[in-house]
């Protein structure tokens, strides 16, 4: 399944949106009345969505990947990625069940 920034971004809202229901607004950016309220978080998963972006380009445009490379990114480096996210959310779980 191919994922773009988009699909990715709303996944992640709607996910913090089952966790604590009715926050799905809190975290679009685009939400009129949040124009003024970035959040560091999200300045940070901006970040993280636009180097997924340009990673997602840099494979499409570069005839010079090899098999072996094209292998490990999809095997190491996305496995790390995953690993990253699950992390957060592990943590986001735990502050949340603290919070309770």
């Amino acid at each position: 399944m191919k994922i773009d920034e988009k699909t990715l971004r709303e996944m992640i809202l709607s996910e913090l949106d089952y966790i604590v229901p009715g926050a799905y607004g809190a975290f679009r950016t685009d939400h009129p009345d949040l124009e003024h309220k970035k959040s560091p978080i999200q300045t940070q998963v901006n970040a993280i969505l636009g180097n997924l972006q340009e990673i997602g380009k840099i494979i499409r445009t570069d005839d010079g990947l090899d098999r072996k490379t094209l292998v490990n990114m999809k095997e190491k480096t996305l496995g790390d990625i995953y690993q990253g996210v699950s992390f957060v959310e592990s943590t986001i779980d735990d502050l949340l069940r603290d919070k309770k």
